[in-house]
Formats: structure tokens, sequence, C-alpha cells
């Protein structure tokens, strides 16, 4: 009856994995007993009052992320329903999207689009589709750096949402300048094709690197020509 359970259940998800994992066990499947819990310090103020007022904040700050986590998805559904219209009606002369009674359409494989639309393969573009190097010189676990020339991206870097630099694995100008292929120019938008596929970032002069590869994983496209812009898509 002197603590608060709300209080102790944010408390004890303040914990990191690292600081749980000094008492788990097992080697196939990692365990944690009940008992295992009764040697964890927690610091708990002994004024109950106290501890539910530390839990209010919490609370409080949960809802909001809630609140928050509900709008970006109302956005995301929104943003997905325009880019399937703007990407197949356009946008007229006054930035209103066309219609079929003030435009003419027509059929195409990948449904009704405007007349004076084409549609093609990314083969027929002036893109340029590239690997990453393979090749002999590609790096090894003792070759990346916490510090460094250039980015090596691994798949934690490119993610549903662009690129995500948190955790950053670096090769030294050496390396780099072994390596052929691969290596990105700002315009370049980046796939990924192992692992997690289909994840896209497009790297502009807004990205803090000024050299990046990409690893075996992915593929970058590279537009040849200044009359086609790239737009960050899910398809």
């Amino acid at each position: 009856n002197n603590y608060d359970s709300v209080f102790l259940a944010h408390h004890l998800s303040h914990f990191e994995k690292i600081s749980l994992a000094r008492f788990a066990q097992g080697s196939t499947i990692i365990h944690l007993y009940g008992r295992d819990f009764k040697e964890l310090y927690v610091c708990i103020p002994i004024d109950k009052q106290e501890q539910q007022k530390i839990a209010e904040v919490f609370i409080a700050c949960d809802k909001a992320i809630d609140k928050t986590a509900a709008k970006i998805e109302k956005l995301k559904k929104i943003r997905q329903g325009l880019m399937q219209d703007l990407f197949r009606y356009g946008i007229d002369e006054h930035g209103q999207m066309r219609s079929e009674t003030t435009y003419r359409f027509k059929d195409s494989p990948l449904g009704r689009i405007p007349e004076e639309w084409e549609v093609k393969t990314l083969e027929q573009l002036d893109i340029e589709i590239i690997d990453g190097d393979r090749s002999e010189n590609y790096p090894k676990q003792e070759d990346f750096l916490t510090d460094g020339y250039c980015v090596f991206l691994s798949a934690d870097n490119v993610t549903v949402n662009g690129f995500r630099f948190d955790a950053v694995q670096f090769i030294s100008k050496e390396k780099d300048q072994k390596l052929r292929k691969g290596k990105l120019k700002f315009g370049d938008v980046v796939l990924t094709t192992r692992g997690t596929v289909g994840n896209m970032a497009y790297y502009d002069q807004g990205i803090n690197f000024q050299n990046i590869r990409i690893n075996s994983g992915m593929i970058l496209f590279r537009i040849l020509v200044n009359h086609i812009k790239f737009f960050s898509a899910s398809f």
C-alpha cells in the first residue's frame, strides 16, 4: 500500500535491456525468472503522493504520444490517397487536381491517365540502376569504423520513412577509393533489395554526409537527364 503501481511500471520500463540482460539465463532462448527481479534496485520516494505526481507526468506524456501517433497515422493515409490520385490525374496550371470533366483522359496499363501523359518502364527512361560494389574489396567487419571518411549504409539506415542515421558505420578514404560503383550522388534514390525489401530514401543536400555508399543489399536509381525528377513515393 506504500507504493503506486503506475509509478513502479514507468520506473521499471526505464531499465535498458542491457541492465536486465545481466539477470538473463539460457543460450538459445534467453529468459528471466520472476525471482531475478527481486535483485533490481529502484529509487522510490517515501511519499506516495510524490510517486503519483511523477506517474501523472508520464501518463500525460503517453497520452500526448498516442495523440501524435494517431495524427501521424491519419496523415499517412491522407498522403497515400493523394499519391494514388496525383500520380494518376496530375495537377493543372491552377494547382488543382485534374478531373475527367475538365480534361481528356485515356486508358493505360495503370488505369485512366491524362491524355498527354505516357506510361513507360524504368528501363525506357533515362535512369541508371546501379548495384553496390561486390568485388574482393567489399568491406569486411574489421574495415568498419565508428567515425571516418565515408558512410557505408546498413539496413537500419534506409527505412520506410527515408534515411535514418542514429547508428552509422564508416569506412576509410583508402577503402572507399578501392571500391568502384555504389557511391551516392545528390539526386540519387536508394532502394533496399534484401531483408526489408522496398524501403526508399532520397539523397539530397539536406543530408549531412558528403560521402555515402550502398551495401550489397541495396541498389540506387540515378537520373541521367534533367527533365525527370524523383519523388519519394511508396509503390
